[in-house]
């Protein structure tokens, strides 16, 4: 937890309270994790080039063992982020899913699928996004 602050060349001062919680409770089986952060983060070198960021987020993972090789997990988010250069507020939702399974102690397979949604107050940079990963890792 902590305080920041930017004072840029040109526009108004920005300022405000950052932390970053998490609290985890494991059982036997079943694992889940509550994230909440907020306060800014910086976007200089993406194809979006943002810049400073105010930032709030929750996010919930689930993960649960069905069996000794075989794992399920859930996950779901909301970050609510204001943008300054271009003026700009977003609502970012997303959910999410996988299977993995350890076929062998070298190999392991994994099936993804996501979806998240933008909604942004500039409607052309608002999006739907879905998303499905077939992961096969082979380690030597």
């Amino acid at each position: 937890m902590g305080y920041y602050w930017q004072i840029p060349d040109q526009g108004s001062d920005k300022n405000g309270p950052f932390f970053d919680l998490s609290l985890t409770n494991r059982g036997e089986r079943t694992t889940f994790t509550l994230s909440l952060r907020g306060g800014y983060r910086e976007d200089f070198f993406t194809a979006e080039n943002l810049g400073f960021t105010k930032s709030y987020s929750a996010l919930g993972v689930l993960s649960h063992r069905l069996a000794e090789k075989l794992n399920v997990g859930f996950r779901g988010g909301f970050e609510r982020a204001i943008s300054y250069e271009p003026d700009r507020r977003e609502n970012i939702w997303n959910v999410g899913g996988d299977l993995s399974y350890q076929a062998a102690r070298w190999l392991s397979l994994l099936v993804s699928l996501s979806h998240r949604e933008n909604h942004s107050s500039i409607s052309s940079e608002s999006y739907k996004e879905n998303r499905g990963v077939f992961r096969v890792t082979a380690t030597y």
